[in-house]
């Protein structure tokens, strides 16, 4: 076995060199992305008369974009992921400078050791109850800003609302909600890459048939191969990319578990939270087909786990179902962003955490109202 992490710095540098290793390798599959879509375009504009010289050329060309889009969607996700993160998970978004919310990230932030508490948005009309970490600049975590929803104000009492802000106030003395914007934002422009590539396969169908039969006929083989090729990289890109980011985000909630103990000093109450939060999403499965859960959904402190989308999908796909279902459920579990609830209450269980007897109390999603100020 390798050596385990003994403290906070440690877990910390170790969950920095991971998260390193997975903005590079999402680098990577932007540049093979890039790659694979020059090469097919070239290759369906002229068919089986491509120049083997002229394709090099493009294939040099196109994997040094690959660093400069990288550099761009970095500068864009710093300056403006929290905006655009907000924007994608919807409802309204109010800015809390005082009463109990407020108060309590107060409190957290005086235990993390920052200087002043980070923005406290209140997030109306989501539907769900969760929260977020976002932005922060390089070693000022005061800078970032912490969201919750409102409905987690009806879930929760006070002690876990507690406990679920000193989560999400590690991510943001970790800095490693930061990194992770970028990553999603990378994964974003990759899946955008992919769309485009499909629609412009499609739409030069017809041309790539009128151009196999012109000359040139000993590259016609290649220029098959090069747009299989090209066809496959571009299918496979986004999901490497969200199993680098997915394991990742896995290990950063695992951390900000811990972490956020150390803060509020009450692991119970963030197992009540989660308990609270999976039998809600348990109970109204439709959640799961939220906004929330999207891309920003690795960025949040839950994420339903595959029982519950199975539910969801078993429901409303009694004639579809089958075999493909079956697999894109276990593509999800794959990727999953966080671990499973009951993996996460017993690693705090183990930090001190009692849970038995506790019996969560679940309302229907239509009797949720907000209860933040």
């Amino acid at each position: 076995m390798g050596h385990q992490p003994t403290t906070f710095n440690e877990s910390l540098s170790q969950l920095r060199r991971g998260i390193a290793v997975a903005w590079l390798a999402n680098v990577l599959v932007l540049q093979l992305s890039i790659v694979a879509c020059a090469c097919a375009a070239y290759v369906g504009t002229k068919g089986s008369n491509i120049d083997l010289n002229t394709l090099g050329m493009v294939i040099l060309i196109s994997a040094g974009v690959a660093i400069p889009v990288a550099m761009l969607i970095i500068l864009y996700s710093y300056f403006f992921s929290t905006r655009t993160v907000l924007s994608a998970i919807g409802g309204q978004k109010r800015l809390v400078e005082q009463g109990m919310i407020y108060n309590i990230v107060e409190e957290m932030a005086i235990a993390a050791g920052m200087p002043s508490p980070p923005k406290v948005y209140v997030l109306i009309g989501t539907g769900v109850p969760n929260a977020y970490a976002l932005g922060g600049k390089r070693k000022k975590p005061q800078t970032g800003t912490i969201i919750v929803t409102e409905e987690l104000g009806y879930l929760l009492n006070r002690e876990q609302l507690q406990a679920v802000i000193s989560h999400e106030m590690s991510h943001l003395t970790a800095e490693d909600n930061r990194v992770m914007t970028q990553l999603v934002a990378i994964a974003s422009v990759i899946s955008i890459l992919q769309s485009a590539f499909i629609y412009g396969s499609l739409s030069s169908n017809n041309r790539n048939r009128s151009n196999s039969n012109s000359s040139g006929g000993g590259h016609a083989v290649v220029a098959l191969v090069i747009f299989l090729v090209s066809f496959c990289v571009i299918l496979a890109a986004p999901a490497l990319s969200n199993i680098a980011r997915a394991y990742m985000s896995r290990y950063r909630e695992q951390q900000a578990d811990s972490h956020g103990v150390s803060l509020c000093r009450n692991p119970t109450a963030l197992a009540q939270a989660l308990i609270t939060i999976r039998a809600f999403h348990q109970a109204n499965p439709h959640t799961v087909d939220n906004s929330m859960y999207g891309s920003p959904g690795s960025l949040a402190l839950y994420a339903p786990e595959r029982d519950i989308i199975e539910s969801f999908h078993n429901s409303n796909q009694s004639k579809k179902g089958g075999m493909f279902e079956r697999a894109m459920n276990k593509r999800r579990n794959f990727s999953a962003t966080h671990p499973p609830i009951w993996e996460r209450v017993d690693a705090l269980i183990a930090m001190g955490a009692y849970v038995q007897d506790f019996v969560p109390h679940v309302p229907q999603h239509q009797q949720i109202s907000g209860h933040i100020k």
